[in-house]
């Protein structure tokens, strides 16, 4: 039983105006040794990694994470994005707030998260000390069904706010149904995607799969070989691309698309605890 790290939360001003949902856990013993700043998947929220969080505070950690506009507590149209600039531009101001608090700190995206993140490191080059990378989204592991594509096309051309229903059964993120069904705020998760959304996803894929290859950070990856999400083989393809002298990839047998919330959640969270933990300053 890991020690109860100290919530905190608020609403952080976006340069639009828009309100972000902010959460930070601090460990209650020690000063932090680091921050980390997590980023969540498309249609979920940050309240889902609680358990995450609990385990890198026990590692000495602050983590630092939000609900991105248009998901669980933060303002925006669920599932729509005007363009994907704001994602980015959000994911600066909270970098903003990361780096003013304790040293090193590590970016951890998941899915989507994992191409933002990525995405925001090619654009801002941020003083990051490593990046831990999750099921990223460089390409789906399934071809979406043709007249849902089709239409998505039309409307992105005469009604670019247009959703769709995701299809995002929990069957297909865990194994550990029980677990999944069990977290917090399920009422906040979300199934849909706009026109605009998709391309605007699809393109942002395309570019962390092709420039974030010559980041210099310190990376890990980890993908589950039975993610029928986002496709696992991308991810091997981008690691033996990358240039980083540093870098880690972790295939997880049997794993769906959340390898922090299946059966191996526990294996998984060790693997990311020590590979912080050989990058972080001795206590």
């Amino acid at each position: 039983m890991h020690p109860v790290p100290v919530l905190r939360q608020w609403t952080h001003v976006a340069r639009d105006g828009a309100g972000l949902l902010v959460r930070s856990w601090d460990p209650p013993d020690a000063p932090p040794r680091g921050t980390i700043l997590l980023t969540h998947g498309m249609g979920e929220h940050s309240g889902r990694y609680n358990h995450v969080a609990e385990r890198l505070t026990a590692t000495g950690l602050r983590v630092l994470t939000w609900d991105l506009r248009g998901h669980g507590h933060s303002d925006g149209e669920r599932g729509d994005i005007e363009h994907y600039g704001v994602l980015v531009d959000d994911l600066q101001d909270l970098w903003t707030l990361a780096a003013a608090g304790p040293k090193p700190v590590f970016l951890y995206g998941h899915s989507l998260g994992g191409q933002i993140t990525l995405n925001f490191a090619i654009r801002h080059h941020p003083e990051a000390a490593g990046l831990i990378i999750t099921s990223p989204w460089f390409r789906l592991a399934f071809a979406p069904p043709r007249w849902k594509v089709s239409l998505a096309w039309v409307a992105a051309r005469v009604w670019p706010s247009f959703t769709q229903d995701t299809d995002m059964a929990p069957s297909r993120l865990s194994r550990d149904l029980d677990f999944l069904m069990a977290m917090p705020e399920m009422h906040l998760i979300h199934h849909r995607m706009s026109a605009r959304m998709y391309h605007a996803l699809t393109a942002g894929a395309m570019q962390a799969a092709r420039d974030a290859v010559a980041l210099p950070y310190p990376i890990l990856l980890i993908h589950g070989d039975r993610d029928p999400v986002t496709s696992a083989d991308a991810t091997k393809e981008f690691f033996h691309a990358l240039r980083s002298l540093d870098k880690s990839l972790v295939i997880v047998p049997e794993a769906l698309h959340e390898t922090h919330n299946d059966l191996c959640r526990e294996s998984v969270l060790d693997r990311i605890t020590a590979w912080l933990e050989a990058r972080l300053p001795a206590s």
